[in-house]
């Protein structure tokens, strides 16, 4: 990761891309850590389940829980870095679109009834 922002970037996009990768990684951290402590504790069971150990049955549901976790985290502190930063794309390109064009042009499904 460079530290001065890129010829193509504004600082503030610069600033975004940096609190993304920053998130992403964070959360990419604590997948790899649920995974690599579930490892450790998954064969630890005596009692068994169709040949495997039931511990692993009961973490793999955790760690499945515990990613429908991450994504709502990260969808929640992406909302946030979003509406922080103003970077809405969906607003932002639904305004490119209505901007678009000849004001007095007439365009399917948007032109005016008076006209034909």
């Amino acid at each position: 990761m460079t530290s001065t922002p890129d010829k193509l970037l504004t600082a503030r996009q610069f600033r975004y891309w940096t609190r993304v990768k920053r998130i992403t990684l964070g959360i990419l951290g604590v997948w790899i850590t649920l995974i690599l402590g579930s490892v450790t504790f998954a064969f630890g069971s005596t009692q068994q389940l169709f040949g495997i150990p039931l511990s692993y049955w009961i973490i793999s549901g955790g760690l499945l829980l515990s990613f429908l976790l991450l994504v709502i985290c990260y969808a929640v502190l992406m909302d946030r870095l979003d509406a922080s930063m103003n970077m809405n794309a969906t607003v932002n390109s639904r305004d490119a679109q209505a901007n678009a064009g000849d004001k007095d042009e007439i365009q399917p499904g948007r032109g005016r009834a008076d006209r034909h």
